[in-house]
């Protein structure tokens, strides 16, 4: 008996809005083994465009349809995409840890440029007459 775990979830930032997606709780051998071969892939230095376009198309897949192509290319940030993909095809293959660890770094990075934005500091204890 397969217990439940909790899954990857896909956070996609859409003119529309944020949109959260979770991987399916059944995963096809196949796709797994076609996740793995896509871990070695996006794991190279230089990840060739079309390298790039047919692993987004597999993501859309394995998310069964439930964005689609223009979706994710819209709602993922073009700094983190190949980072994102891997993540979700470290999380496929049973390697959680990586995958979270992945995901950290592009919050961490997303979190930081946050941070760094002006902030008005003007005293709020005394306001102005």
């Amino acid at each position: 008996m397969q217990e439940k775990t909790e899954t990857f979830k896909l956070i996609l930032n859409l003119s529309s809005g944020k949109k959260t997606f979770f991987l399916p709780g059944y995963i096809s051998s196949t796709d797994g083994f076609e996740a793995a071969e896509w871990t070695e892939k996006l794991s190279a230095e230089n990840v060739h465009f079309d390298v790039l376009k047919e692993a987004i198309h597999f993501v859309v897949k394995i998310f069964g349809s439930r964005f689609t192509v223009e979706e994710f290319l819209e709602g993922v940030h073009i700094w983190f995409l190949t980072s994102t993909i891997y993540a979700i095809c470290l999380a496929i293959v049973g390697r959680i840890a990586e995958a979270v660890a992945v995901i950290n770094a592009i919050d961490s990075k997303t979190n930081q440029a946050k941070k760094k934005r002006p902030r008005n500091k003007r005293n709020r204890s005394n306001p102005q007459k």
